[in-house]
């Protein structure tokens, strides 16, 4: 038996899904890492790149889905989260 064209959209949704918060998880531990104290400055450069990566990429990948209510609010909760702690480590937009 095939998968229905609706199945499948919504099998791409949640698996887009848990990538965005996966990748929004690693970004934050990144960010976490960066804020801690005594932090190698060549250590502190390479979380705070990855997480602002990371940051961009779920912004451009998130366009691609169609989320439910309780999805966009747990993405974009966990999103502001990454946010402030970027502003945190000075990056801004």
């Amino acid at each position: 038996m095939t998968k229905s064209q609706q199945q499948l959209r919504e099998d791409f949704n949640q698996n887009g899904f848990d990538f965005l918060m996966a990748d929004l998880d690693s970004a934050l531990a990144f960010a976490q890492r960066a804020l801690g104290l005594n932090v190698d400055p060549e250590v502190k450069r390479r979380n705070v790149n990855n997480a602002r990566k990371a940051f961009d990429t779920v912004d451009r990948l998130r366009e691609k889905l169609q989320l439910d209510c309780g999805q966009q609010s747990a993405f974009y909760e966990k999103r502001t989260k990454l946010k402030n702690a970027l502003e945190q480590l000075g990056e801004t937009n």
